[in-house]
């Protein structure tokens, strides 16, 4: 251990460290090594993030800062590496962490978000709409005859059909009209064969056509199947029930109901159709 200029024991002092030792010298001053790593003060994850130096013959690592006093340069090498593996630990963990969640968000089979965290966005997006005022359409996508699918084809036939139907579904709403205001709209996996959709700032004029263009999309589909040395074609459709909202008055919950029934007088007209619930129907169903 060497003494350091009163300069760096002020320094040290302010920073509540002791045990200082020369790694090295030269003609414009002392670089120094605290033993016991890097000061509270300067904890930090952008500290961490600062360039950082490594000695391959230590293999340690050291946050340095330099120092002018009056026309000496001196640099104070704190040992930061238990600090910064540990960092790079909980970085690597918290990356993990992230991954898994976002895993979980989505439907292996689909690709779409779960039912869940679909109902929480969409939910989350009625609140606001419904506070501003703001139109919006609630979609329930339903396939016809699905169950035929599976016992004809077999279940794997089966989650292929709702991946391309997903798949279908989710690009058509790219191309719809109106593209440029409802950007943000989502599609989730609701259960089973079903999806659930919101439309977000559409007008109830335009809600008709934009979502059986959806469902057109869907029609015109076909999946090809192999089997041995066989291809078959796979032909979908689906029926979907709509609800829209312009005046603020429906929840959620209330809109999933106009949907529901919407999709039920779909599948009652023959299914392949699209069909529509809104505020008046609500109101009059509420007297």
């Amino acid at each position: 251990m060497e003494n350091v200029t009163p300069f760096f024991n002020k320094i040290l002092k302010s920073l509540n460290k002791g045990g200082v030792y020369v790694l090295s010298k030269d003609s414009l001053g002392k670089e120094l090594y605290v033993s016991n790593g890097l000061p509270e003060a300067l904890r930090s994850e952008d500290s961490l993030q600062k360039t950082i130096v490594y000695d391959e013959e230590t293999g340690r690592y050291f946050y340095k800062i330099t120092i002018h006093d009056d026309n000496l340069s001196s640099a104070i090498a704190f040992d930061i590496t238990k600090d910064f593996l540990d960092y790079i630990s909980l970085q690597e963990k918290v990356r993990d962490l992230e991954q898994t969640i976002e895993n979980l968000k989505v439907d292996s089979t689909t690709g779409l978000i779960v039912r869940s965290y679909a109902l929480k966005e969409i939910g989350d997006y009625v609140k606001y709409a419904n506070l501003n005022n703001e139109p919006y359409a609630i979609v329930i996508t339903d396939l016809d005859y699905f169950k035929r699918i599976n016992d004809s084809y077999g279940h794997v036939v089966g989650d292929k059909t709702l991946r391309m139907v997903a798949d279908t579904l989710k690009s058509s709403m790219r191309q719809t009209p109106g593209h440029g205001i409802r950007k943000k709209d989502i599609i989730g996996r609701y259960g089973g064969e079903e999806f659930i959709i919101l439309l977000k700032n559409i007008k109830e004029e335009d809600v008709f056509n934009v979502v059986d263009r959806m469902r057109k999309s869907v029609e015109e589909k076909k999946l090809v199947i192999k089997n041995k040395d066989e291809y078959y074609n796979v032909y979908v459709t689906v029926s979907c029930g709509v609800c829209h909202s312009c005046n603020g008055e429906l929840s959620l919950d209330d809109a999933i109901l106009q949907a529901d029934s919407a999709l039920y007088e779909s599948k009652e007209n023959g299914r392949n159709c699209t069909t529509i619930n809104g505020d008046y129907y609500f109101k009059k169903n509420k007297k």
